[in-house]
């Protein structure tokens, strides 16, 4: 076949392949701007508690009351085969502060809720209340207690059900995005015997002060 045979083939296969191309590339700008929720701004997605210093400066002096942090977190699917049904889990530790800690044991049953907030402040994406926590590490149950030493940790997972279709916009606006700015944040609030007041944590930290948002 001739050259310029073969160069009127690859401009035909080209333009048949263009629209395939563009209405991609429109989904995925679609995909991107379709997470962001409508209406108000709720106060769990508007101001996220902010980390102690010792987080950032291990020369920082820990916080003398029981705290909370947000470790990693994502979505898994249940099934074998990467079907529809799926779950999304965030890690989260206890920190017992310079006092001994005593917790009931089942862990705050119950007594956890986890929200996904959409990036820049625009939103909830996902919430869940009253989900009962998963020990994973720390110190042994005994006499229906946990006693967690000064300084000690318990880390736990929160899960909630979530759908394939709906874990697509955990992606980050815009897509394929380098800046964890550009990601959903994790807010965890957890209630549980033991301890004096509620404790909430949120995944994003040195992030939301850079995203203009209130901290407290």
């Amino acid at each position: 076949m001739r050259p310029r045979s073969w160069a009127l083939i690859a401009v035909l296969v080209a333009v048949l392949l263009s629209p395939a191309y563009v209405s991609r590339e429109r989904e995925a700008r679609g995909a991107s701007t379709a997470q962001v929720p409508a209406g108000p701004v709720p106060r769990v997605c508007r101001e996220y508690p902010e980390l102690p210093d010792s987080m950032r400066d291990p020369a920082a002096e820990p916080p003398e009351e029981p705290w909370l942090s947000v470790g990693g977190h994502g979505w898994t699917s249940d099934g074998p085969d990467g079907g529809d049904k799926g779950h999304f889990t965030a890690n989260g530790t206890l920190h017992a502060g310079s006092h001994p800690l005593v917790v009931d044991e089942p862990f705050a049953p119950s007594g956890a809720d986890l929200t996904v907030c959409a990036p820049h402040g625009a939103g909830v994406l996902f919430a869940r209340g009253e989900l009962t926590p998963r020990v994973e590490h720390g110190p042994r149950a005994k006499g229906g207690v946990r006693r967690i030493a000064a300084g000690g940790m318990l880390h736990f997972t929160v899960r909630m059900s979530l759908v394939s279709r709906a874990a697509d916009k955990l992606d980050s606006v815009p897509p394929l995005s380098n800046d964890v700015r550009d990601y959903p944040v994790v807010v965890l609030e957890v209630r549980a015997p033991g301890l004096k007041e509620p404790l909430r944590a949120a995944s994003c930290d040195a992030v939301c002060h850079d995203s203009g948002l209130e901290q407290v």
